[in-house]
């Protein structure tokens, strides 16, 4: 017998031989589709000023972690754009990562998020990310 064929044996007879001494394959843990929706703020304002520690932490909990409760994920990451001009704005930001299952109401929440955060901190745009999450608890 070849090592091909006695691989195939075993590969094909492996299921069988684990029912028969009563083992289950472990089934994957269900997944639910949910959103995955990245928000993305700049610490630099329109003004000349810089959002500070003290004013983001402000911000989350006044205006993020009431409409998201169960969780949320922020990290500092370091970006750059093209200014209306071409010029290259290096900033630094804040990215807020939620995951949940679409509905009306969150989406009005989040839209909220950024139009406070904009008129607040003299800014031009929140950018949000959008994207099907398949998550798994």
């Amino acid at each position: 017998m070849s090592l091909r064929t006695l691989t195939l044996c075993c590969v094909l007879s492996a299921p069988l031989m684990m029912s028969a001494i009563g083992c289950q394959p472990t089934p994957i843990a269900a997944t639910q589709s949910w959103q995955r929706t990245e928000l993305y703020f700049g610490r630099s304002t329109n003004i000349g000023g810089h959002v500070s520690d003290a004013n983001w932490d402000a911000f989350v909990n006044a205006e993020i972690t009431p409409r998201f409760p169960a969780g949320s994920t922020i990290f500092d990451a370091h970006g750059q754009w093209a200014d209306p001009k071409g010029k290259l704005v290096h900033e630094d930001s804040r990215v807020l990562v939620l995951l949940y299952e679409p509905s009306a109401e969150i989406d009005q929440k989040i839209e909220t998020i950024r139009q406070t955060y904009v008129k607040n901190f003299s800014q031009d745009v929140v950018m949000r990310v959008d994207l099907p999450a398949r998550v798994r608890f």
